[in-house]
């Protein structure tokens, strides 16, 4: 940085999407994307458009490459196009279908062309990344090339298992091999490995076997997330934790699971906590979709909000505490059980366990609700049971 915003440089009535920069077979800046037709239930088609060389600017007449076909693999959407260079072509790993969800059948294909505006060519063996016995929807990959010439494919899947969406898409590795008539394949043809050779002697993995952090640090630990547009502000002193938005709604700072099955729990050094604050404990979801359990107003309060409507599942009053124990407890990513203690040792359970199947790429996420921000966060524990 510092970045500055130069504004759109494209942006169609159906939406537009996806972006990526390249240079053509002259050079010449490019930006190619998507247009958002399945939207509309329109044609998706893939468009290429020149930029000036300060890339901030788009010239000339955009120009589309090529679009969704049949229904097949494609059916009513492609997008996420990445293009590389070899041997004299162009080619485009681009994705099929729909992406994201229960109902999703996403896979990756592959096209290739002399020229970067075409004609492209589609390989008649895609789609050549798809769903197998253990992972599903696969796609929106990118191609990372590593020192020694080896080209792997990076992209998302979900895990074929109970808790999957509930875990929510997942980052995987697999080598790109190329065939004699100058097609690619991915894990050659396999679909998508669980476990693979590390292309570095010295790369480690360490399997997660839960979570800690007792805010011993000056800065928030990079494992955690923000909303897309947060406005969060963040104080982090004496081992403990206190936030909040700039005005007085809920403010969220959550770490991502890695299983449907896991106990999380918080301490609050809550004595000095504003009459105005809620602070708590839940599992949070893109659009604000959650469960979870809450400390304010004299009492504790488990809520389920879905599609921004949220209900009170069980309450209970509770006089002012030092300390306030939550503890949130995930079964098979759709059930959530959620306790309370003033101790830490004797846990009351608040109301039943709440189907939580609709908070998918759930979240373990810290909340604050008030203008103060005066009760601090003492640490917070997730144990995979």
């Amino acid at each position: 940085g510092v970045y500055a915003d130069k504004g759109a440089l494209v942006c169609q009535e159906m939406g537009s999407l996806d972006p990526f920069f390249i240079r053509d077979e002259n050079d010449k800046p490019f930006l190619i994307w998507k247009e958002d037709g399945n939207d509309r239930q329109q044609p998706t088609w893939l468009y290429a458009q020149g930029l000036d060389e300060s890339l901030t600017k788009l010239v000339g007449k955009p120009k589309k490459l090529f679009r969704n076909e049949g229904a097949g693999w494609e059916n009513h959407v492609i997008e996420g196009a990445d293009i590389v260079r070899r041997d004299g072509w162009f080619y485009m790993f681009y994705s099929g279908n729909a992406c994201c969800g229960r109902s999703c059948n996403y896979a990756l294909g592959v096209a290739r062309s002399k020229t970067l505006l075409g004609k492209w060519e589609k390989n008649p063996a895609n789609p050549i990344l798809a769903e197998n016995e253990v992972w599903q929807c696969p796609g929106h990959g990118t191609i990372v090339k590593t020192p020694d010439g080896a080209d792997f494919l990076l992209y998302h899947a979900y895990r074929k298992r109970s808790d999957a969406f509930n875990i929510g898409r997942e980052a995987l590795l697999d080598k790109v091999e190329w065939t004699k008539d100058g097609w690619a394949t991915v894990n050659g043809g396999r679909g998508a490995s669980s476990t693979a050779n590390v292309p570095f002697s010295w790369a480690k993995q360490e399997k997660s076997l839960g979570f800690i952090d007792e805010f011993d640090n000056s800065i928030l630990s990079p494992n955690y997330q923000l909303p897309m547009s947060p406005s969060e502000s963040i104080d982090l002193r004496a081992g403990t934790l206190a936030f909040g938005a700039d005005d007085t709604s809920e403010a969220v700072i959550a770490t991502r699971t890695v299983s449907g099955d896991y106990t999380a729990t918080t301490l609050i050094k809550s004595a000095n906590m504003a009459t105005d604050e809620i602070v708590g404990l839940a599992g949070y979801s893109w659009r604000g979709n959650a469960v979870g359990i809450g400390f304010g107003l004299g009492k504790f309060s488990v809520f389920r909000r879905e599609n921004g409507k949220q209900e009170i599942a069980a309450s209970a009053d509770v006089s002012k505490a030092q300390n306030i124990y939550l503890r949130m407890t995930a079964t098979g990513g759709e059930f959530y059980q959620f306790a309370y203690s003033l101790d830490g040792k004797s846990w009351t359970d608040l109301g039943k366990p709440l189907a939580g199947s609709h908070v998918e790429g759930a979240r373990v996420a810290l909340t604050h609700v008030g203008k103060a921000q005066t009760a601090r966060f003492d640490w917070l524990k997730i144990v995979q049971n």
